[in-house]
């Protein structure tokens, strides 16, 4: 799972329509080769000119289409995941203070280095401090979302994966003059006040097993021997899932995981099988 940004260009008439999806040329058809089903996308406007920069909101890839005779032929299908009421205007010379570095200083402040061009539309997965930055101005407009990772997982994978790049000897080094007792921080994050029957009956229903790939619950849990599962909305709530048995499944953690960050296997059409 990455997240990656969009331009809504000024040469555009009309605000930004996810459910048109988003189109990309034949000539930029190389960024989607790393781009996959379930990927997030920021998608930044630049239409009003009285309004200036507007973020439209944070979206799910759902498929990649291809168009023979539309002049942006490969089509990105997106899910809405934030829900804005509203697009939310952007301070461009705030921003500009607290993103990092992209491109040439001096010659445009960060803001527009980062989102004024289209060039950077599916360039690359965007980095953990953008993420952040990105979503808090989410989260001043009140978004409650469980199924977005928070910032902290997103920051904290990245130093994973930047880690794993070096050279054994480096870590080593490094773990040596680290300090064994990390320091603690205070997080808000927003959550769904789910109905405890509908958990309870899902896993009623799955007799102990994951109803993905079928096999028995990994272990049982020490205060009362349950066998554990994790139940899973199959249409997210931030789309406007229903919180019912209907719509939610039983899971292993690693086939859980997998639907968050690896390639999907359930489709949002999977209802089950009625006895």
């Amino acid at each position: 799972m990455a997240y990656f940004y969009a331009y809504h260009s000024a040469s555009n008439n009309t605000d930004f329509d996810y459910t048109k999806g988003y189109g990309v040329s034949a000539e930029s058809e190389k960024k989607l080769t790393h781009v996959n089903t379930g990927d997030f996308v920021f998608v930044i406007q630049n239409v009003h000119k009285s309004v200036g920069y507007q973020l439209c909101g944070l979206y799910r890839v759902e498929s990649i289409d291809f168009e023979q005779d539309n002049v942006y032929p490969h089509r990105v299908q997106l899910s809405d995941v934030s829900e804005l009421n509203d697009f939310i205007t952007l301070n461009r010379h705030e921003l500009s203070k607290v993103l990092p570095p992209a491109g040439k200083e001096g010659r445009w402040d960060r803001f527009m280095n980062h989102f004024a061009q289209t060039g950077r539309t599916f360039q690359k997965p965007l980095d953990a401090s953008v993420i952040a930055i990105l979503k808090d101005q989410l989260n001043l407009q009140g978004v409650a979302n469980e199924d977005i990772p928070g910032s902290d997982e997103i920051e904290f994978y990245d130093k994973v994966s930047r880690a794993l790049k070096l050279k054994s000897a480096e870590r080593k080094k490094r773990l040596k003059n680290a300090s064994v007792h990390p320091t603690k921080k205070q997080v808000s994050v927003w959550r769904y006040d789910r109905n405890p029957d509908v958990v309870a009956e899902v896993l009623l229903r799955a007799k102990n097993n994951c109803e993905c790939c079928h096999t028995l619950a990994p272990f049982q849990r020490a205060k009362d021997g349950g066998y554990y599962l994790e139940v899973h909305h199959i249409i997210p709530l931030s789309e406007n899932g229903e919180d019912s048995v209907e719509n939610a499944i039983a899971l292993c953690p690693n086939c859980h995981r997998q639907e968050h960050y690896g390639e999907q296997q359930i489709d949002k059409s999977w209802r089950p099988v009625k006895k």
